[in-house]
């Protein structure tokens, strides 16, 4: 996972595609909606909707979303958590945390025992409970738990980019 995220930082095709997309979702307007037979109606300053546009105090609704759009996009998994007191009561805040700070935990019959969650600096890892953290990912053939990263099936162009680039510094440095 951390390999697949440093190409965004070496690579300028990678850091402009995942940029491209993340950033336009951004600025998609999102609305909470509620079905009504076979018509959908608007909620509007839903308690979501609302959390969405600020959902922490460290990020505002651009920072946040831009996030787990590239977090997913890199690596095929986004985790957001929740910050609530339990299951039941709706999150006072959202915080995406870095795919490589976070695994999911198997209990053993296809479901989730909860998350490891790796804070860094030297901390203890952290459980975290399924209704602490959503988990958004894409279809991986061989992996119920976790996403495929598109950067997967790109790994040997990536890899001969990066070889050209060493080269380069190499023979014109």
């Amino acid at each position: 996972v951390e390999n697949q995220l440093s190409l965004y930082q070496k690579l300028s095709w990678v850091y402009g595609a995942v940029t491209a997309v993340a950033e336009t979702a951004a600025t998609a307007q999102l609305n909470v909606k509620k079905r009504t037979g076979e018509k959908l109606k608007d909620i509007p300053n839903h308690e979501f909707e609302l959390l969405l546009g600020r959902p922490n105090p460290m990020f505002s609704h651009s920072e946040f979303v831009i996030q787990p759009v590239a977090y997913r996009a890199l690596t095929g998994n986004c985790y957001w958590h929740l910050n609530r007191t339990s299951a039941n009561v709706p999150p006072a805040e959202l915080w995406c945390i870095p795919p490589h700070q976070i695994e999911p935990i198997p209990d053993g019959r296809m479901f989730l025992s909860g998350y490891k969650y790796f804070p860094g600096l030297g901390e203890q890892e952290i459980k975290l409970e399924p209704w602490q953290v959503t988990h958004f990912r894409r279809f991986h053939p061989l992996n119920w738990y976790v996403g495929l990263s598109a950067l997967e099936a790109l790994a040997l162009a990536a890899t001969g980019d990066l070889k050209q680039q060493e080269w380069n510094v190499r023979f014109f440095g």
